[in-house]
C-alpha cells in the first residue's frame, strides 16, 4: 500500500497512460484543476474530487492551461506482479 501527497504539480506536466496490472489506484484533489482518463472515460476535477482507477485499466492526467494540481494519492496491490 502506498499514500503520498503530490508537490505542485504545474500545467505543462502530466502523467502520462499507463496501466498498473495488479494494483488500485486513486487521486484526491486537494486543489487545482486537471482532466482524468480512466479506460473510457473523462472527468474535469477540481478540489474534493476523488477518482479511482481498477487494477488493469490505462490512466493519464492533464492539468488545466494555467493552473497547479496538488493531489493526495495512493494505491493498494491486489495481488503481487508476476
Amino acid at each position: 500500500m502506498q499514500i503520498a501527497r503530490s508537490t505542485s504539480i504545474g500545467p505543462v506536466d502530466t502523467a502520462d497512460g499507463h496501466v498498473h496490472r495488479t494494483m488500485v489506484e486513486w487521486y484526491y484533489v486537494v486543489s487545482g484543476r486537471a482532466t482524468f482518463r480512466v479506460g473510457g472515460w473523462s472527468m474535469n476535477a477540481g478540489p474534493d474530487d476523488f477518482i479511482a482507477v481498477p487494477p488493469n485499466t490505462t490512466h493519464s492526467y492533464v492539468v488545466a492551461e494555467g493552473d497547479v494540481l496538488e493531489l493526495f494519492y495512493g494505491g493498494i496491490a491486489t495481488k503481487e506482479e508476476a
